[in-house]
């Protein structure tokens, strides 16, 4: 079994994420699986503006407001 770690000929973690990150796949560079951006097609912005907000609405505003009705239902009926 080999040994790793500093001085084993390993390079350290800071400069492995690095080397990594340079290397990494870039959405709509050519020959990185046909991966593209909203950018590249100008219509699919609005789609993609429309499912963000409905998935912030859902997500983030409406279980506040399901949250503080259910706890005036709870109070005036002396469950909390």
């Amino acid at each position: 079994m080999a040994r790793s770690g500093p001085g084993c000929g390993e390079p350290p973690m800071a400069i492995t994420v690095q080397r990594s990150s340079w290397s990494a796949p870039r959405p709509g560079a050519p020959g990185h699986g046909g991966k593209v951006t909203s950018g590249q097609f100008p219509f699919l912005q609005d789609q993609a503006v429309a499912a963000v907000l409905i998935q912030r609405f859902f997500a983030a505003y409406l279980p506040p407001v399901w949250g503080w009705a259910t706890l005036t239902w709870m109070r005036r009926r002396e469950y909390v």
